[in-house]
Formats: structure tokens, sequence, C-alpha cells
């Protein structure tokens, strides 16, 4: 009986872009080199823990990169595929293909609707058939998955129900894959997947990231919700490269690149889990290689300009994310650095200033291309402004941040019900 030798990666977000900037060629690069990997290591088993697609209708070219790369699997010796839905994925379309693919032994686990514990549970097996593990499949959950959730409980409540109900599902999962163990003759590990936010995981600056975060009530789950008897749990929807509550076997493998201008220092990997006679996983972590340069200056406007001229010199092929620590408020910042900029192979994505607002840049400076450049609590500082209301900001902000939030909710609610 072979042992499973896998690959834990996750958040892809295919078609993402980097404010306004394709990451096709990124993204395209990153599926070639996690096949060679999957090549290389002699991997037999790859678990890809939501988070496929950066949107819930991801174009045709998303579309047909993560399609190409699970056909071009067929000739390596991954024989076992599983693929769990993320907050961003749209659960129907990642489901729509399942009976299709469990064909070339991809299994496919978009959502819990329609689906019992037991139909979470992924049986790997060998070439020969023989089973080498069990993957509790459990994919990210929405309140409307749930019937014992409805819109009248507090926020507080509904966050309460939804971990123990994940804590239940988790049981529920594991208690039927240990009875499939029992029939092996010999002890296999039992992994489980997730997308969701675990206590004291490292986020990260949402407001910097490259994509929307919707995190929902899924805020701070205890570690505890995963039992004991899960060998590896394959984590998602965190983009860093982390342990849980200090639990080597309870990870977040991170996203594979940079999702934000605050990542732009930090490694990126996808992680490969062995497991000995035991059971217990010796985790490798391989590091991603930069396809897309990413850079974040802070300087001064005259300090921006001479690092901007370095770059220039060095012929370095980047984009560029400007925090100017002046406050130099109303200044054409692409006239003003010119005579650095032309003709540079890199590409300034950003221009922001002291405090994060560029008053009437947000209007007139050519560099900004949408209001995803901003948060909300900018946009509303800058709308506070234009009304000479600013004294209120204290009064009115925490009404307008509370308003955001229940939209957000309440557009979530509609797209799971869209779903449907």
């Amino acid at each position: 009986m072979s042992k499973i030798r896998m690959i834990h990666t996750s958040d892809w977000h295919l078609g993402n872009t980097m404010n306004e900037r394709s990451r096709e060629e990124e993204n395209i690069a990153f599926l070639k080199w996690l096949h060679a990997k999957i090549v290389e290591l002699d991997i037999n088993v790859l678990v890809i823990a939501g988070d496929v697609f950066d949107t819930k209708m991801p174009g045709s070219t998303a579309q047909a990169m993560y399609y190409s790369f699970l056909a071009e699997l067929k000739n390596t010796n991954c024989r076992n595929i599983v693929v769990i839905g993320g907050n961003h994925d749209n659960a129907s379309l990642l489901d729509a293909p399942k009976y299709l693919l469990e064909a070339f032994n991809i299994s496919v686990v978009g959502s819990i609707k329609e689906r019992t514990p037991a139909d979470l549970v992924v049986k790997l097996k060998d070439e020969n058939a023989d089973i080498i593990g069990l993957v509790c499949a459990v994919p990210f959950i929405r309140e409307s998955d749930l019937s014992q959730i409805h819109s009248g409980l507090r926020q507080a409540e509904v966050a309460q129900k939804m971990e123990n109900a994940y804590r239940e599902i988790y049981r529920q999962t594991s208690m039927a894959a240990e009875e499939i163990r029992k029939t092996c003759d010999k002890k296999i590990p039992i992994i489980a997947t997730g997308h969701l936010y675990a206590a004291g995981a490292l986020r990260g600056n949402a407001n910097e990231d490259g994509v929307r975060e919707i995190v929902g009530t899924l805020d701070g789950f205890s570690a505890s919700v995963f039992p004991e008897i899960f060998d590896y749990v394959a984590l998602g929807h965190i983009h860093r490269n982390q342990k849980v509550s200090g639990k080597n076997h309870i990870r977040y493998c991170g996203a594979p690149f940079v999702m934000g201008f605050d990542e732009t220092e930090i490694p990126h990997y996808v992680l490969e889990i062995n497991f000995d006679d035991e059971c217990k996983p010796q985790i490798n972590s391989h590091e991603v290689p930069v396809y897309t340069k990413y850079i974040r200056l802070e300087d001064s406007l005259d300090g921006i300009r001479e690092k901007l001229k370095q770059l220039k010199n060095e012929n370095c092929k980047a984009l560029i994310d400007v925090h100017i620590t002046d406050n130099v408020y109303g200044i054409d910042f692409k006239r003003e650095l010119a005579d650095v900029t032309d003709g540079a192979l890199f590409d300034i994505v950003r221009f922001r200033i002291e405090g994060g607002v560029y008053e009437n840049q947000l209007i007139n400076d050519e560099a900004v291309r949408d209001l995803s450049d901003f948060s909300e609590r900018d946009i509303f500082n800058v709308f506070l402004k234009s009304k000479e209301r600013t004294d209120e900001e204290e009064e009115l902000m925490p009404l307008f941040l509370q308003l955001v939030s229940e939209v957000t909710e309440e557009v979530e609610k509609t797209e799971a019900a869209d779903e449907n």
C-alpha cells in the first residue's frame, strides 16, 4: 500500500486583478510551476482549500486555466485531487461538473447543500485502488446553508451558532471517516479541509488586499472545532502561511502569490505533507517563485523621487505602491515625478499621501482609477470634508461602518440565495 504524498494549496483567486492590472501571466506561471512540483515530488494527492476563483462569475480565461491545469494532471501520479469551495467561489459553478470530474478522481465539494456528513468524506486511493487516506472535505459554509440560523439572530448569536455548526459538521464527518478507517487493514491518515478564519490567525491589512475579503460571521473560530482524530487540517481563506494556535498539524498554506502590497516582503508557499507510519504529518514548505515584482515605497516626496530614480537606473520592472509621508495635498503627482517615471519599466499603480486620503486627488489624479484604492473610512472622510462636517466624524463614522457591514451581509445572503 502506497503512502500519501500530498500538496496543500489554496486561495488562487484566478481572475483577480491588482489595482486593475491583469494577473493572468502570474496565474499561468504559478500553475505551470505547481504542475512541475507535483511531478518532481511524485505527489499523489492534491488538496485545494478554497477560493479557486476571485469572483462568483469568473471569466472564461480564469475557468480555462483551472480546467486545463486539472486536465494536465491526468498524466502525472497525482491520482487524487480534492477541491473545496471558498467564500469567493460560486459553489454551484464548482459543483456543476462534479460527476464528470469524478471520472478523473477529482472530488469537488462546492457547498454542503444536499450532502450528508458521509458524502463529505473522500477516499484517497493508490494505483491498486487501495484506500491510503481519507479527506473530510468541508467547504466554506454560509449562514443560508444552515437551517437553524435565521435573520432574527443578533450578530453574536449567529457567530456562536456558526461555530457550533462547524464543530458538529467536523464531528460527524470525522465519525464517518473513522468508520471507513476501521475497515482498512492498516492505519491511514484522516485529513480535514476548511475555508474559514481560525482565532489568532494573522490576516494582514484587509484594506491593502488585491482581493475583496468577505468574512461575514466567520470570525475567530477556535482550533477546538477540529476533532483530535484529524491527522492534518488543510485550511484556506487566510493568505499567510501559518500554524493555527501553535498546532503543527492545523495549517494555512497561504495564497501562492501577493494579494496586497502589505505582502510584498512575505514569501508565499505551497505545503508538502508526508505521513509516517503513525500518521504523523511531516511538513515541508515550498516557496513559490515571484513572477511579478510588487514594491511598496514610503517616504517624503523628495525621498520617493530618489528611490524611483534608483529603480529606473536599475531597469526594474515592477508594480509600485507609493505612500508619500508629506502633507502635499493637491499636487499633480504624475507631473511632479515625470522626470523619473517617463521611460521607466516600472508602473506606479497607486499614490497615497499621509493619512491615506487623497482629498482633491480622489477625483483629479489620473493614477486613481477607481474607489478600490480606498477603504470605506477614507471615502467617508472625503465625503465629510466635502460637506464641511469633519467635526462630526467621531459620531458619524461608527454609524457609517455599521451600515457598510450590514449591507455587506445582505449582499452575501443575496449571492448565496442566487446560487440555489
